[in-house]
C-alpha cells in the first residue's frame, strides 16, 4: 500500500503527472485531427476533469478519453457532434447507474464479453496506428515500424511509464511545431451530420466497459495502492464524476472522459502519490488550452503524426494483453477470436458488441444442454 498526502513526494507527482499520456495525448491529437474537433477545448476540459477529478478523491486519480467512444469514432468516421452526443449520453446513464448499485450491475455483465471487447479496441487502435503510419514503401513507414517496435520493446524491458513519457516528449514536439508552424497537418473541418445508429455503436460498448474498468477495477486499484487514503474512491462517486463530468463537456464539445485502472496504475508507476499529481497536468492542460486559443497555435493538431501512430499501435498491443484472462480458458478462446475478427472486418464496436452477446447467448445454452444430459 502507498500512502498518501499532499505535502508529500513533489517529485514523483510531477513525473506521474504525465505518465499516462500514452492514452491521452495521441487520442486527443487523432480526436482533433480526424473529427474536427477544438484542440483548445479538447485541451481544457481534460484539465478541468484531471483537476476536478483530483479534488473529488483526494488520491491521484486518472482522467482518460471514453477508449470504446474515441476508438469508435476514429474507425467510423464519426463526426465530432456525434462523439459529443455519445458522450453526453454515456454521462446520462453512468449518473443514473450511481443510484442502481454499480457493483452489483457489474457482476451481471460477463467479465470474457468485457474481455472481448477489450481485444477488439487494441486491434481497431492497433489498424488505426497503422492505417496512419504507413504511407508506402518509403523511409517515413521505416521509421513508424521502427518507432512502434521500439516503443513496445521498451515497455516490456522495465515497468516504468516509458510509454507516457515518450507520449509527453511528443507534445513538446507539438508545441515546438505549432508554435515554428512546422508539420502542422490538415485538418477535418468539424461534421455536424448525427446518425443514430452511429451513436449507439460508440455508447453501448463503453457502458459495458465503464462499468466494469472505469469503475469497478478503478476502485480496486485505488484501494490496494492507497487504501484508508482512498475512501472517497467509490463506485456510486465514480459512476457520478464520469457523468457530471460529461454532460457538462459534451455541450462545450470537450473530451469525453472516463477514469481507468491502467490510469491510475501508470501515475502511480510514474512516481504519483498524492493528488497534486492531477493539479501539475490539469494545470498544464489548461494553460496549454488557454496559450493555443489566444495565440492561435494549433498545438494537439501538431502532435507529430508518426509518433501519434507508434504510440496507437503500442497501445493497441498492450490493450490485446487485457484479454489473456479468457484467453487462457480454451471455452472462451472461439468468442473472442469471432469479437475480434468482427473488429477487424468491421470496426464497428456495436457490432463487436452484438456478436459477444450472441456467443455469450450460445455458449450458455450449450451448457444449460450439457447440465441438463449430465442430470
Amino acid at each position: 500500500m502507498i500512502k498518501s498526502g499532499l505535502k508529500k513526494y513533489p517529485i514523483g507527482d510531477m513525473t506521474g503527472a504525465f505518465a499516462d499520456g500514452a492514452v491521452l495525448f495521441p487520442l486527443l491529437a487523432a480526436l482533433a485531427l480526424q473529427t474536427g474537433m477544438n484542440g483548445a477545448v479538447l485541451l481544457a476540459t481534460a484539465g478541468a476533469a484531471y483537476i476536478a477529478a483530483g479534488l473529488v478523491f483526494r488520491v491521484p486519480m486518472s482522467v482518460q478519453p471514453l477508449k470504446s467512444v474515441v476508438v469508435a469514432a476514429l474507425a467510423m468516421g464519426a463526426s465530432a457532434a456525434e462523439v459529443g452526443w455519445s458522450g453526453f449520453a454515456v454521462g446520462i446513464a453512468c449518473l443514473a447507474l450511481s443510484f442502481c448499485g454499480a457493483n452489483r450491475l457489474s457482476a451481471l455483465v460477463p467479465r470474457r464479453l468485457v474481455h472481448g471487447l477489450q481485444l477488439a479496441l487494441g486491434i481497431m487502435l492497433m489498424a488505426k496506428g497503422v492505417q496512419g503510419g504507413i504511407s508506402g514503401p518509403d523511409i517515413m513507414t521505416v521509421v513508424f515500424i521502427c518507432m512502434a517496435g521500439a516503443t513496445i520493446a521498451l515497455s516490456l524491458w522495465t515497468d516504468r511509464p516509458i510509454m507516457g513519457w515518450i507520449a509527453t516528449a511528443g507534445l513538446l514536439a507539438g508545441i515546438y511545431g505549432a508554435v515554428t508552424g512546422h508539420d502542422a497537418p490538415a485538418r477535418t473541418v468539424a461534421n455536424p451530420v448525427i446518425h443514430i445508429n452511429v451513436i449507439l455503436a460508440l455508447t453501448l460498448p463503453q457502458l459495458a466497459l465503464t462499468l466494469v474498468n472505469s469503475v469497478i477495477g478503478t476502485h480496486d486499484v485505488a484501494q490496494r495502492y492507497f487504501g484508508d487514503a482512498a475512501s472517497r474512491v467509490t463506485p456510486a462517486r465514480l459512476l457520478r464524476s464520469i457523468g457530471i463530468g460529461n454532460i457538462l463537456v459534451a455541450p462545450l464539445g470537450g473530451l469525453p472522459f472516463c477514469h481507468g485502472a491502467g490510469g491510475v496504475t501508470a501515475h502511480v508507476k510514474g512516481g504519483a502519490r498524492s493528488w497534486r499529481m492531477n493539479l501539475v497536468i490539469g494545470g498544464t492542460l489548461l494553460s496549454l488550452a488557454l496559450a493555443s486559443q489566444l495565440l492561435s497555435v494549433p498545438v494537439i493538431p501538431a502532435y507529430p503524426k508518426l509518433l501519434m501512430s507508434a504510440l496507437l499501435v503500442a497501445t493497441g498491443w498492450f490493450h490485446l494483453g487485457l484479454a489473456a484472462a479468457s484467453w487462457k480458458n480454451a471455452g472462451f478462446r472461439l468468442a473472442l477470436v469471432i469479437m475480434g475478427v468482427t473488429a477487424l472486418l468491421t470496426q464497428d464496436m456495436l457490432m463487436v458488441l452484438a456478436a459477444g452477446i450472441v456467443c455469450e447467448a450460445l455458449r450458455r445454452l450449450v451448457v444449460q444442454r450439457r447440465e441438463r444430459m449430465a442430470e
